[in-house]
């Protein structure tokens, strides 16, 4: 009590709205302001909260309305002062300003994203409180009430200020001194009151710090109202941003996360001496047959676990990057001591394990492609480069790792360059279609030509679809080719019907793409209207592996609308019987292997009859390719009637030398028929 005493001024013994300089200054105003600010602050939290809430967002600001409930419950017990008991008006004020301070502290703590222990401080809050509360009305002293708030919200301002400096600081928040700057202030005031009561200050001035503190706590709302704005807005900021570059499936960064993280390195010619910088792409083998035969949460699955295992083997200075649908990149900094070839063997087979999915064992496999910096490249080479290795990873068989090397570059710019030009060569109708007469073996009669797709460059070198067709498979665009030849087909036996060589019919080659568009049926019965030959679509017999069913719904309305069908390259592609029973084809074209040697070759010519034999049998006209020697031509004659196709009869011919075939071979038939 004696130091109590010693703290004492003389001025305080009377509450402080009965001193001179209060009745100077009308107090009720302070506190009209103070309410003002406080009215405005709550209805800004209070509209925050409604839109948080109608967005299904937890609305942390909502604390912080309390906070101004509170600090309307310490006005009131100033504005009391006067005319109500000490006892009750100081009680409004501790209560008020204590659990103001520490719900703003736990509202800034919910903004900030942190949990603060809030049940915590509550309590401490509402024991300290209802303490200090008891003590004013026991003592009925006025220095000792202001000696005793003055340090616990002193010591708690300064508490929370640090805290909450932390925890910004930990998570990067950018308006930090928005939140801190309120609680120092107040523990600044709060403090230099009690150094004003210990010094024997007079009345007016501690009761000018004390009105101070009064606009300190509903001016501190408005900091924390902006400031809890801002934090929101930050918070969204993040979010986005981390929605944008973080993979939502595996967490891990995606391409957006690459490209950013590619930006931030440094060229490979300033890391130390000793140092370097791997890059390493990681596909997986066949994992759409996974989605296809397991559905697409199992897909994912393969995804999640994949992402763990790499996360499992990396090193935690590694990045890992999800940029696809199933592929991954890993970026490490080495050194001389590294063994990445043991680390990517090991990783591989760790990679390969099957996955529990359910009660079923997925068996997946991987492709590894990688390099490593040199002293000339920078991040995207590397990266180009470890691509370019995966590729070759893939193409080889898959389930290896490749590392890069200059031929292996050399060979993929190559082929970009042929991608390139062979892209230009469509849009600059550079394709051609050549044909190919067929012939019946018995009679010499033309029966039909074949229509083959041909790149004619620049340079006037002419290429075969062997060569360039892959390049349409990679770019996706083996149907807009199949149109093209169908197209040129088209106006081809249009122009010789006019020139009276008419062909019987026309055979053009389609990919299985192009033969199940939806839309292809309507396009032929067009095209079937306009043309004065009978079409007839050529696919091969490998096609029946995947899409038989499918096949022989679409062959059911292509004859519908006299369109034939017939497969190319026959007893090569393992196709079964019942596939080509149920696909019904018009002609078997019997592939060019069985034909060679077989005027010399008793066995050859036996299994050649054998698949004639089977033709006809399937209720199809037998067509044999690859005839090349006059010698096959007469012994195919043997084997029945069929027809004949190859250089024996004709090479494939440009349009104006077909026409030219058609006519000395309408004249040739015309004198045989003559003798």
């Amino acid at each position: 009590m004696a130091k109590t005493d010693s703290l004492r001024a003389p001025e305080l013994d009377q509450p402080a709205v009965n001193d001179a300089f209060s009745r100077l200054v009308d107090v009720s105003v302070v506190m009209t302001l103070c309410a003002v600010l406080i009215v405005v602050s709550a209805t800004v939290l209070l509209l925050d909260g409604v839109e948080r809430r109608r967005r299904r967002q937890d609305p942390a600001t909502r604390v912080l309305l309390w906070a101004h409930v509170f600090y309307l419950l310490a006005a009131v017990g100033l504005e009391l002062g006067s005319v109500a008991p000490f006892a009750v008006s100081a009680s409004l004020v501790v209560v008020g300003t204590q659990c103001g301070l520490v719900a703003g502290y736990i509202g800034i703590c919910s903004a900030v994203g942190e949990d603060a222990p809030r049940w915590f401080w509550l309590r401490v809050a509402v024991i300290v409180a209802l303490g200090q509360a008891t003590l004013a009305a026991v003592t009925q002293d006025l220095a000792i009430t202001f000696v005793q708030s003055s340090v616990i919200n002193g010591t708690l301002a300064l508490v929370f200020a640090l805290d909450i400096r932390k925890r910004a600081t930990a998570r990067h928040v950018r308006t930090t001194w928005l939140l801190v700057l309120p609680f120092a202030i107040i523990s600044a005031v709060y403090f230099l009151r009690l150094a004003l009561v210990g010094l024997g200050a007079p009345g007016h001035v501690v009761v000018i710090a004390s009105i101070g503190i009064g606009l300190v706590f509903p001016m501190a709302t408005v900091f924390w109202v902006f400031g809890a704005m801002s934090l929101r807005n930050f918070h969204l900021t993040r979010t986005l941003d981390q929605s944008a570059t973080q993979d939502a499936l595996t967490g891990l960064g995606n391409r957006v996360a690459l490209e950013r993280f590619k930006s931030r390195l440094p060229a490979t010619e300033r890391r130390g001496s000793g140092r370097y910088a791997a890059c390493i792409c990681i596909d997986l083998d066949h994992f759409k047959e996974v989605n296809d035969a397991y559905g697409h949460s199992a897909g994912d699955a393969v995804l999640v676990a994949i992402a763990e295992r790499l996360t499992r083997e990396a090193r935690a200075s590694d990045k890992i990057f999800r940029i696809g649908g199933d592929e991954f990149v890993l970026w490490r900094e080495c050194d001389e001591s590294d063994r990445l070839d043991i680390f990517l063997d090991d990783l591989l087979g760790k990679l390969c394990k099957p996955i529990l999915y359910g009660r079923i064992n997925v068996t997946i496999g991987a492709s590894i492609g990688f390099d490593v910096s040199s002293k000339n490249n920078s991040p995207w080479d590397l990266i180009r480069r470890a691509d370019i290795a995966l590729y070759r990873s893939k193409d080889t068989g898959r389930n290896r790792v490749t590392r890069y090397t200059e031929d292996l570059g050399e060979a993929y710019d190559a082929r970009l360059s042929a991608l390139e030009a062979f892209r230009a060569a469509l849009e600059e109708d550079q394709l051609e279609a050549f044909f190919q007469p067929q012939i019946n073996a018995q009679t010499g009669a033309l029966t039909g030509c074949e229509a083959l797709a041909r790149w004619r460059g620049p340079d006037g070198t002419v290429r075969n679809a062997a060569e360039f067709m892959p390049l349409a498979e990679e770019l996706g665009l083996m149907q807009e080719v199949d149109r093209k030849i169908l197209e040129l087909a088209g106006e081809a036996v249009s122009a010789w019907a006019e020139n009276g060589t008419p062909v019987p019919r026309i055979s053009v080659n389609v990919s299985v793409a192009r033969l199940l568009e939806p839309s292809l049926i309507e396009e032929l019965s067009q095209w079937q209207a306009d043309c004065p030959a009978r079409l007839s679509l050529e696919v091969l017999e490998t096609v029946f592996i995947d899409h038989d069913d499918n096949l022989a719904w679409q062959a059911d309305g292509l004859r519908d609308i006299g369109v034939d069908l017939e497969i190319d390259d026959f007893g090569t592609g393992h196709a079964s019987i019942s596939a080509v029973l149920a696909l019904q084809p018009a002609r078997i074209k019997i592939d060019s292997i069985f034909v060679s040697e077989i005027e010399e070759n008793s066995t050859r010519l036996g299994v050649l009859r054998s698949l004639v034999d089977l033709a006809h049998q399937l209720g199809a006209q037998p067509v044999i390719e690859g005839v090349e020697k006059d010698a096959q031509i007469e012994t195919i004659r043997n084997l029945g009637p069929l027809e004949i196709q190859g250089f024996a009869v004709a090479h494939p011919m440009d349009f104006d030398t077909m026409t030219c075939w058609l006519t000395d071979n309408q004249a040739r038939l015309s004198r045989s028929g003559s003798h």
